[in-house]
């Protein structure tokens, strides 16, 4: 239908943020899901991506890039520099050619933090959809080339976080909610201006035009009089001509908010083959006749949050944990792709794998792991839950912030000078995140103070001169709404406050005022004017100074791309078939699959869980025959003058208490370290281990800066403990045994 009752359009349009929704819906609902006609119709429905899915994964994909940068910042000298644990020389004895990192061009501290701050900064764009294309390039690269700098501190979320930085390059994340969008958007608006700013009376939302995006632009514009007779318009279609020369709406062109490609295909692909090859691996007795598996690993003391404790006592509730994730990774990649009720399926896969590894989190340590693996489930999300499910979700919250408006919110329309392009940005923005009817008009340069003829609202209120940023007009809405027109900060105010921006309207006179000047102060290099959009188009060509390709190129390009596209998802079938057979890869697929970092392996808790929780005892001898412990306690993340363990040295023995090993391990990096490293059974009985050699003349030049030799608190030797401690699962409620220490290796400082 074309018109809707008063109460519901109305409650729709004020509780639903109007950019998640896709204004008219993508697909038709019907009684039985969705209907199509075609076999074409549902391929497309299968593979393809929401648009607003694509987004979300584009803002927790770059948030996920900045937290990893952070964290191994924390420990960037010990992890990525000569001088400490892992230096050039031990990297390069680890790694072949096909595991090129520009990280190891330098050992120095200050190469390696340009080369981190630089893919911060790629997260950072990323965030805000700025160069996205390139930050993400960017991202990608120097992510894969910090991992080939330490391999022994990765797991497998440094896998996925690397494969999905590179496949989302083939999606158009920056289509959406970025700055590139704003930017393309004003570049055309010069490029019009320096024609027809003179002939034009009237800027507003409609003389931006930018081909890409008018297939998913929403409208706002809402006639006041037909609020008055009880109904609501829906969103203006547009006409245009499908491939069989019909006229249609756009309005029923299913395709308004999906992504279909090869891309799309194959990053759904890669997301959905990491359960199924993960499900494969986990073939031990423990995950498949016992259902012992989730038991055993709430018993690693590292990994181990607060309600792992309380699980531990519930062994019962621990096997059904441990049957539903085996067989959900198996099953739920087969409900994605079912061929009824798709849209539901896929929401329910997408949302059921969301919970799941947000359980995770809260049962378990895994840093970064747990943010890649909700941003990978978010992606698959399909239009039905955003369209249908989360505005009945969300509806409730809205209704609490704004009960007066529930029923008949009011229309607020924004006025702000053509020539100032940051207060423009600013007034879209608003437009985009209030969730109520907005209208945005735009005054041309040379206006009077007088209103049009027309009554558009184009111009400033009669009578009074320009404003200094906005204009803010209020009409409709209930009885009391303070309707009229209102400026500047008394403006800005009440857009904030009968808006779903609410909150920021508690925020001082002052702080809204800096940010003002600040944006529009910046926005100054874009003004638009007669005099100045010569340089406004010089600044925007920058950005997209390309010219445009003819299209049988484009088509070449394209064509070219599909193809080395499907190479790679081959090529990542082929390899994962591999690693679950485990058989070794050919030479040529294992070159192949290193040298374009597509390589994966999803064998996590795999194919048991270990039954032994580790830790150790790393204890230095001095020169004045004292002993300390420099593992337990965090000794090994402080080395301040003086040290906390060297405040109070003494031999705790071999029965000393086990260490809290979060405390002791400080993060997930230094997990690894030891985990792949140090604890690995490689050269184990080796005493020239380089690993360990490093790590213990490491130690001795921490604990010997700056002190001469004949300092009896020099340290003289050094000795590693491996302690472990074992849980039977057939007797849950037997306390861990602990095992003899076991002395793997001794340095001697020199």
């Amino acid at each position: 239908p074309t018109v809707q009752s008063k109460s519901h359009a109305h409650q729709k349009r004020l509780l639903y943020p109007s950019f998640l929704s896709s204004a008219t819906s993508p697909y038709p609902y019907t009684r039985g899901g969705f209907t199509y006609s075609t076999f074409g119709s549902k391929l497309e429905e299968l593979f393809s991506i929401d648009l607003r899915s694509i987004i979300l994964f584009r803002i927790l994909l770059g948030i996920t890039v900045i937290y990893d940068i952070l964290d191994r910042m924390t420990d960037l000298t010990a992890h990525y520099t000569d001088d400490g644990l892992h230096s050039r020389a031990v990297a390069m004895d680890r790694i072949s050619w096909v595991h090129p990192s520009i990280n190891l061009i330098s050992g120095e501290l200050w190469v390696q933090f340009i080369l981190f701050s630089a893919a911060l900064l790629g997260g950072i764009f990323m965030v805000f959809g700025f160069y996205t294309k390139l930050s993400t390039v960017i991202a990608w690269f120097l992510i894969s080339s910090i991992q080939n700098r330490n391999q022994t501190v990765l797991h497998c979320g440094d896998d996925l976080l690397r494969l999905l930085l590179f496949f989302s390059l083939f999606i158009p994340c920056e289509k959406m909610w970025s700055i590139d969008v704003f930017l393309k958007k004003y570049s055309n608006l010069s490029r019009s201006s320096t024609k027809s700013m003179s002939e034009k009376e009237e800027l507003d939302d409609n003389d931006i035009d930018d081909d890409e995006l008018e297939d998913i632009e929403l409208e706002h514009n809402e006639g006041e009089g037909d609020n008055q007779k009880g109904t609501v318009q829906r969103p203006t279609e547009k006409k245009n001509k499908n491939k069989s020369g019909k006229s249609q709406t756009v309005g029923q062109d299913h395709r308004k908010m999906m992504v279909l490609s090869v891309g799309s295909g194959l990053i759904i692909l890669q997301i959905l083959l990491t359960y199924v090859t993960a499900f494969f691996h986990k073939y031990g007795e423990e995950w498949r006749v016992d259902g012992t598996a989730t038991w055993l690993s709430l018993h690693l003391s590292y990994f181990s949050r607060g309600p792992a404790l309380l699980l531990l006592e519930l062994p019962l509730i621990c096997k059904f944990l441990t049957f539903s994730v085996l067989y959900w990774q198996l099953l739920g990649p087969f409900i994605y792709f079912s061929p009824l009720f798709t849209q539901w399926a896929k929401a329910f896969v997408s949302v059921g794998f969301f919970f799941m590894h947000f359980s995770f989190g809260l049962c378990f340590r895994l840093d970064m792991f747990n943010f890649i693996t909700v941003a990978a489930s978010l992606l698959l999300l399909p239009p039905i839950f955003w369209d249908l499910l989360l505005p009945t979700l969300i509806s409730p919250v809205f209704s609490l912030a704004h009960p007066p408006f529930t029923a008949r919110p009011p229309v607020i329309t924004l006025r702000c000078s053509a020539r100032k392009i940051g207060m423009r940005w600013l007034c879209q923005f608003y437009q985009v995140l209030s969730g109520l009817r907005v209208q945005v008009r735009f005054v041309p340069v040379n206006s009077s103070s007088q209103p049009d003829s027309s009554g558009s609202g184009s111009s400033w209120a009669a009578g009074l001169p320009a404003p200094r940023w906005v204009e803010v007009e209020i009409s409709g809405g209930p009885s009391g709404t303070p309707r009229g027109i209102h400026r500047d900060l008394d403006g800005i105010y009440l857009a904030l406050r009968y808006s779903s921006l609410f909150p920021l309207a508690f925020l001082p006179p002052v702080v809204i005022s800096l940010f003002f000047s600040f944006f529009v102060s910046v926005g100054r290099r874009f003004t638009i004017s007669p005099a100045s959009s010569s340089s406004f188009q010089h600044h925007s060509g920058l950005l997209y100074r390309g010219q445009p390709l003819g299209k049988w190129l484009k088509k070449i390009v394209r064509i070219v791309r599909d193809v080395i596209l499907v190479v790679f998802g081959v090529l990542i079938i082929i390899s994962n078939v591999y690693d679950v057979r485990e058989v070794h890869e050919p030479g040529w697929l294992h070159t192949s699959m290193y040298l374009l970092r597509i390589d994966q392996s999803w064998n996590m808790f795999s194919p048991r869980p270990p039954d032994t929780d580790f830790w150790y005892q790393i204890q230095i001898t001095l020169h004045n025959k004292s002993v300390i412990d420099v593992f337990s306690e965090g000794g090994l993340h402080d080395w301040t003058t003086p040290a906390p363990f060297l405040q109070n040295p003494q031999d705790k023995g071999p029965n000393a208490p086990k260490p809290y090993l979060p405390v002791a391990l400080r993060n997930h990096r230094w997990f690894k370290y030891f985990e792949n490293g140090i604890n690995s059974e490689v050269d184990r009985d080796n005493d020239k281990d380089p690993l360990r050699n490093e790590l213990a003349g490491w130690m001795c030049r921490k604990i010997n800066n700056g002190k001469t030799r004949k300092d009896k608190s020099r340290a003289k030797d050094i000795a590693i403990y491996l302690c472990l401690e074992v849980v039977d699962a057939s007797k849950p409620s037997r306390p861990p045994k602990r095992l003899p220490r076991d002395l793997i290796y001794e340095f001697e400082c020199y």
